[in-house]
């Protein structure tokens, strides 16, 4: 994810937006993270969130502005 945005995977640029940055995306992951942990210790869902659900929240959270890379 870092080198995805950094520009080192190749056919890929930087990216380039002031606020659609690593760090904005490491914001939101944790921010993620906690509302799934919050979601999961209240046992409010008709199903528990088990690992698999949280993990995959966690990635989407990671590249959810992979979007803003441009092509190289």
């Amino acid at each position: 994810m870092a080198d995805l945005y950094a520009g080192r995977l190749p056919g890929y640029h930087a990216s380039d937006t002031h606020y659609h940055d690593v760090q904005h995306v490491l914001e939101v992951t944790l921010a993620m993270a906690r509302l799934l942990d919050g979601y999961a210790s209240a046992k409010i869902g008709p199903d528990p969130l088990g690992a698999p659900l949280f993990r995959l929240g966690v990635i989407m959270a990671l590249f959810r502005d992979c979007g803003y890379v441009r092509l190289a």
